[in-house]
């Protein structure tokens, strides 16, 4: 970090900004709380009040993700999210989805559990603005160019994240049809990689369907759902097993060996989840740097092959 601190421009308060957020995520690793706080309070006392308004909201919702994630007083700092949520709205498009987006995945997880309390509002309000970012979305792909490949499937993914979010509150006969949608979109991802040579993105965008046929498949008690789900669970598995072969000692890719594994626990076929377990565990590659959700994957095969 001192090496990074050494060739970064000092007068320049977006490098400074982009340093202190790497001392944060490094704080947060090694779970050095008090120097966590004293960055947290050093920057938005000298580096925040130089940088645009955007930088500024994007780092207070930054702050609430990462204190979410580490359950570090996030409550108190989704307090002031949401005095700041009308003024996040006059954003332009796509920075205001991206503010927006990130506050309501935590709402979202707090809605799961019933614990929304004091930010049930919050939570209608970001509901309701990501609906309404549909058609933006669709004009900003057609916008795009050509060579925007992983931004034309960022933005895929994010359309069937709110096809996912409108299917919340719909009727049971129609819920197949709108997950047939997210697979589609996510199918979509996968076909753009292939056909520009990304063979390891594209292998993504089958893990991505696996997890949302995981997920659903927790959850729904409809027979005919469960039956595609269950079917489109496994084809994408298998595809994603077969393919990942290649990319074993390839970083990029180690987290995939985890997912592979929870995955094939859910299926129950062990051997093949010890198999993909273990080959993350070669790597010695620490869970720390890995997203909350990847280590909780990682923890539960942890927890599950300990038992044997």
């Amino acid at each position: 970090m001192s090496k990074y601190k050494h060739n970064i421009d000092s007068q320049n308060p977006d490098d400074l900004l982009i340093y202190h957020n790497y001392l944060l995520k490094y704080y947060r690793q090694i779970k050095d709380v008090k120097l966590f706080e004293h960055t947290i309070e050093t920057c938005k006392t000298n580096i925040i009040p130089l940088v645009s308004k955007f930088e500024q909201y994007n780092y207070q919702v930054s702050e609430l993700r990462i204190r979410w994630q580490e359950n570090m007083a996030w409550e108190k700092q989704l307090d002031i999210i949401n005095n700041l949520y009308p003024s996040f709205l006059s954003v332009n498009f796509p920075d205001r989805y991206e503010l927006i987006k990130e506050i309501f995945h935590i709402l979202d997880e707090l809605s799961r559990t019933d614990s929304l309390n004091r930010f049930q509002n919050l939570y209608k309000h970001t509901l309701s603005e990501l609906e309404s970012m549909n058609q933006e979305i669709q004009q900003y792909i057609i916008n795009l160019p050509n060579y925007c490949v992983n931004e034309r499937c960022y933005w895929e993914k994010q359309l069937a994240m709110l096809r996912k979010i409108r299917s919340y509150n719909t009727h049971l006969s129609t819920q197949k049809n709108h997950f047939e949608d997210i697979i589609n979109h996510l199918d979509n991802i996968r076909d753009i990689q292939l056909n520009h040579g990304n063979p390891l993105w594209a292998l993504e965008a089958d893990l991505d369907i696996v997890e949302e046929c995981m997920r659903s498949l927790r959850t729904t008690n409809d027979r005919t759902l469960h039956s595609y789900l269950k079917m489109t669970f496994s084809h994408h598995l298998t595809r994603a097993s077969d393919d990942i072969s290649p990319y074993r000692t390839n970083p990029e890719a180690i987290e995939n060996f985890i997912r592979l594994g929870r995955y094939y626990l859910f299926e129950n076929e062990y051997s093949k989840a010890k198999y993909y377990f273990d080959i993350f565990n070669e790597s010695k590659l620490s869970i720390g740097h890995y997203a909350p959700w990847i280590r909780k994957y990682y923890h539960e095969l942890l927890t599950e092959f300990s038992k044997k």
